[in-house]
């Protein structure tokens, strides 16, 4: 089965992009699709099923927005690719060195999630210092007989 590599809409020739699973937001996907050729895959392919994809669909961007190992042979294959967007901090996944001699830009999100891993950080913070997991523990165990005074009564500074 061929994919013709592009899609033609009123003359113009629409850029292929190749969504690979993960998670991503939504809100913008409806305006992404007006201005690309967007395939979403929904399951997660194998490397010989995401090679095939790749040769065959005319892909000129890969999205990827899990751990999926983007190596010279994906790259290869990809014969139309020119960027590669990682949905996230890190791209070690990507071959970026291939990748950069093949003329393929790599990009990634760096902030996307420094919001929340800010956050996750100081809830691990409070939970250690004051002995949240414990106590929640403590309490479903039936323990709260005597109250709280346990968990209340502890200083961090101690």
């Amino acid at each position: 089965m061929s994919i013709d590599p592009s899609i033609r809409c009123g003359g113009c020739v629409r850029n292929r992009v190749l969504i690979l699973p993960g998670d991503l937001l939504t809100n913008r996907m409806t305006q992404f699709k007006t201005k690309f050729d967007v395939t979403v895959l929904q399951q997660t392919p194998d490397q010989s099923t995401l090679r095939t994809l790749l040769s065959e669909g005319g892909y000129h961007a890969i999205l990827s927005r899990g751990h999926f190992k983007i190596d010279q042979h994906l790259i290869q294959d990809a014969k139309n690719l020119k960027i590669i967007a990682k949905h996230g901090a890190g791209y070690e996944e990507v071959d970026v060195h291939y990748a950069s001699k093949q003329g393929i830009v790599v990009t990634n999100t760096p902030s996307v999630i420094a919001n929340a891993t800010a956050d996750i950080a100081m809830c691990h913070l409070l939970n250690i210092s004051r002995r949240f997991s414990e106590s929640e523990r403590w309490l479903r165990n039936g323990n709260f007989v005597g109250g709280w005074s346990k968990f209340l009564a502890h200083n961090p500074e101690d």
